[in-house]
């Protein structure tokens, strides 16, 4: 992002030296509008999402601002000097963007480990680091299509990831403006020509070279956000490839300003300007209130507010140009909007703005324990709101016009470096501390785990009353801080499940080939998280174990309505398991259990229940027993649980829920009743009381996440999965 320095430096008409002072300031007014609407758009959504439900796209509009701002800049110096000094460029935003980013993450980094539980501590290092070199937006993208970090609880970082874009382009883009600059001049002293040694016929044949290359990129990331966008990628939202077009159309129009001579042609008709741009102003307030989350996007969804924001800066250039267009009521109104000084204000603290808000929002639940959801924006804005200001005067200011902004090139990039290493140093402090935590606890869970209590887990859960510490010492296994990690086997090195978008699941073996019984199991991740007992079954017992595991898609021949937007992946690959496992005599039992409660497409045939019917009749029919595990209840939302255990790990109790809200509709139920041969298992009373289902039983953490129960957990279930399938008991191997 920028800051506003750049915007009264860089001008509408860069390199136009008949441009008057007095319209560049006009100018300069008139972005600080747009900043001011863009960061506006975006702390509202964020404060009240269900207000401006299509406030993200204020970044949009920073990326056009941007691209525009630099590439004019960048225009202005080749036009003036037939190069660009990149020593310099890079000193410039260097100054101008990262004393402020830096003490925002600093500040952040520090206050996380006063304030929020240590669950949050080894990912708060993480994005930290990632913010700091600005790479944050590919570290969100890849946890966005990571089936573990789905859901986790946000980063206070997150959204650096629009920064990181922006400082991407702005290390490629004038490292290929001064390549393609060089290459024409070396092509020039190789030519025998005297037209080719010209140095004006240099500058315009390695303009129109840029321009050709920008044109090129631009269209093809946008082909390529669009490819990404129909395909369901949750990826696209935060990669730079997929992005580079919005600055790239910022970019394009800084070339077209400034080589169509823009701010100086004659207006024919101001009037029409001043109505287009009316016009366009709607247009993004309608997008803000009409797009929401789950909006395809960015994609040819985010045309909206780029060429928006794009048309209203090449209109204010235009009516700079004719100031009569200025004179009317209209014009008088417009006037009074682009000089009040509170928009000329929140347009200059845009950048401080865009950087506190969104920490103190992911912040505010932690230190204001008292308040209510409602009241937490209202406490939020105004300290967003002064730290904004006070970054703005003893920050950004001082750094911009004071004794820094004599600094040569090399002293300010020296004194990047050591602010940058002394950041990293203190954003690793949280995630250190949290190890040393883990590390002297380590030799208690081992120790209870060596020689486990019969309570341990489940078995201190009854109808009535469960025990929430079972050992002397009140230890929770697993830690919190990596309660996410505590998988079944094969999930970290993914071989033995498929992503959602996979049109194939995976087939995995455990235990003797030569088993008297052989059960698979087939489903999503809930009958995965499974996979613990049967395998602590499977030790006692002479059983062979098949999984066939996929990520978000429930074992039924109805369809998911994620699957739809993917192309039906899910069920094609359900189709082919369905005849691999009836057509396998080998298998003596199959054993599923899924997440049913989530949308469904409607519009195809058969719907859920007769869904999960015709899977399990036709696997009954190849004469295999069924067993259908009813779905677990759910925790807190998000990470709420695991924050909620490590604030209150004293009384964890604190954090349990009731059990009437716990449970959702579950399709399997429906379906087991109307299914003949096929045996329902109710697993409410493996995880509840009478009246609660408590976060943690028996020393042990029962939930990773709002919907499925740890392997620590899972492995205690031991004995009611056996009481429930009797079949399992076929004696030692």
């Amino acid at each position: 992002m920028h800051t506003p320095q750049d915007i009264r430096t860089a001008g509408v008409t860069a390199g136009q030296p008949q441009q008057s002072q007095e319209k560049r300031q006009s100018f300069s007014r008139e972005i600080q509008v747009l900043r001011a609407i863009a960061v506006l758009f975006v702390v509202v959504y964020h404060l009240w999402p269900h207000t401006i439900s299509g406030g993200f796209i204020g970044v949009d509009m920073f990326f056009v601002v941007s691209g525009y701002l630099i590439t004019a800049g960048m225009i202005r110096e080749f036009e003036r000097s037939g190069k660009l000094n990149l020593a310099n460029f890079y000193a410039r935003r260097a100054r101008r963007i990262l004393p402020a980013a830096t003490l925002t993450i600093v500040t952040t980094a520090v206050l996380t480990m006063l304030v929020v539980p240590n669950t949050w501590w080894q990912d708060t290092t993480r994005h930290a680091k990632a913010s700091l070199v600005y790479v944050e937006n590919f570290l969100l993208a890849r946890d966005s299509v990571d089936y573990l970090a789905q859901d986790q609880a946000p980063s206070a970082f997150q959204h650096f990831w629009s920064l990181s874009v922006e400082e991407q382009f702005y290390i490629l883009w004038p490292v290929l403006f001064v390549l393609v600059i060089a290459l024409v001049s070396v092509l020039a002293r190789l030519s025998q020509s005297k037209p080719a040694a010209d140095p004006l016929r240099q500058r315009v044949i390695a303009r129109r070279t840029i321009c050709a290359l920008l044109v090129a990129a631009t269209i093809g990331s946008f082909v390529l956000s669009a490819r990404m966008v129909s395909s369901a990628d949750p990826a696209a939202y935060f990669v730079t490839h997929a992005r580079a077009w919005e600055l790239g159309v910022g970019a394009l129009l800084a070339f077209t300003v400034h080589y169509t001579n823009a701010a100086s042609r004659v207006v024919r008709y101001p009037r029409a300007l001043l109505g287009a741009e009316v016009f366009v102003v709607s247009a993004l307030v309608v997008g803000a209130f009409q797009y929401n989350d789950s909006t395809p996007f960015p994609g040819p969804a985010a045309l909206l507010p780029t060429l928006c924001t794009a048309a209203l800066i090449y209109i204010a250039v235009r009516l700079n140009a004719a100031p009569t267009a200025l004179q009317g009521s209209l014009g008088r109104n417009r006037a009074k909007i682009v000089e009040n000084r509170g928009v000329q204000w929140l347009g200059d603290v845009s950048y401080s703005l865009y950087l506190w808000h969104w920490p103190l929002i992911v912040l505010a639940p932690f230190m204001f324990r008292e308040a209510t959801p409602a009241q937490l924006p209202l406490l939020v804005l105004p300290i967003a709101l002064a730290a904004a200001a006070a970054s703005r005067k003893w920050i950004e200011l001082p750094v911009q016009h004071g004794q820094i902004r004599e600094w040569r090139p090399r002293r300010v990039l020296a004194a990047t470096a050591a602010l940058a290493a002394v950041a990293l140093t203190v954003s690793m402090v949280p995630e250190a501390q949290g190890r040393t935590q883990l590390a002297q606890e380590a030799s208690e869970r081992e120790s209870i785990l060596a020689n486990p209590p019969e309570e341990l887990g489940s078995g201190a859960l009854g109808k009535d009353s469960y025990e929430v510490y079972v050992t002397s010492d009140e230890v929770l296994i697993p830690a919190p801080q990596v309660v996410r990690q505590d998988v079944p086997e094969g999930q970290n090195n993914a071989e033995c499940k498929s992503e959602q978008n996979e049109a194939f699941t995976p087939r995995c073996e455990f235990g003797n080939d030569n088993a008297k019984l052989t059960v698979a199991l087939v489903g999503d991740s809930h009958i995965e998280q499974y996979l613990p007992a049967f395998q602590e079954i499977a030790k006692d017992n002479d059983i062979r174990i098949l999984t066939y595991f996929h990520a978000a898609c429930p074992f039924s021949l109805a369809v998911r309505a994620s699957d739809a937007a993917l192309g039906k992946p899910c069920l094609a690959s359900n189709e082919d398991t369905l005849r691999e496992v009836a057509a396998d005599d080998s298998i003596d039992l199959v054993v599923t259990s899924n997440r049913t409660n989530v949308k469904w497409d409607r519009s195809h045939e058969p719907d859920p229940t007769d869904g999960f019917k015709k899977a399990w009749s036709t696997l009954s029919k190849s004469g295999k027993d069924v067993v259908v595990l009813g779905d677990n209840p759910r925790s807190l939302n998000g990470d709420e649980t695991r924050d909620c255990v490590a604030l209150n790990s004293k009384d964890p109790s604190a954090c349990a829920k009731d059990r009437d809200e716990s449970f959702v509709d579950d399709y399997q139920a429906e379906a087991a009743e109307e299914s003949k041969h096929v045996t329902f298992v109710d697993t409410s009373d493996w995880f509840c009381t009478d009246d609660i289902c408590p976060a943690v039983v028996g020393n042990v953490m029962v939930y990773r996440d709002s919907e499925h129960i740890t392997a620590t957990y899972a492995a205690t279930l031991t004995k009611h999965v056996q009481e429930s399938i009797p079949a399992l008991d076929v004696g030692e191997k």
